[in-house]
């Protein structure tokens, strides 16, 4: 059995979103006292939990658990990261500014 320790990955995500261990358990309908145990490679999640976690990020496990793909940028991983915490009406807005500047790119070439 292969054991895979994401517990750091989960801590570091965690605290970008800003979130307390105590919150995100609460979240989670599971104990702080686990996800401390998680974070500290003492435990390892079950596909379950690794499934509630991903969904309060707005995530995918496979970003959870640090499978990555190396062709993004530290810079467009942060903005993932930042823009998995708006609501619908502000990623609308985010997208419409992004689509503003691509539209400019085409129209200067």
């Amino acid at each position: 059995m292969i054991k895979i320790n994401i517990g750091e990955n989960l801590k570091s995500i965690r605290q970008e979103h800003g979130y307390s261990r105590r919150k995100l358990a609460d979240l989670c309908g599971v104990s702080s006292g686990y996800l401390e145990e998680i974070e500290n490679g003492k435990k390892t999640p079950t596909i379950e939990i690794l499934l509630k976690i991903s969904k309060v990020y707005q995530t995918t496990v496979s970003m959870l658990i640090g499978e990555v793909n190396d062709d993004i940028s530290p810079d467009m991983r942060q903005l993932l990261i930042r823009a998995s915490k708006l609501n619908e009406k502000q990623l609308k807005l985010l997208n419409e500014f992004i689509e503003a500047f691509s539209n400019d790119d085409n129209s200067s070439k």
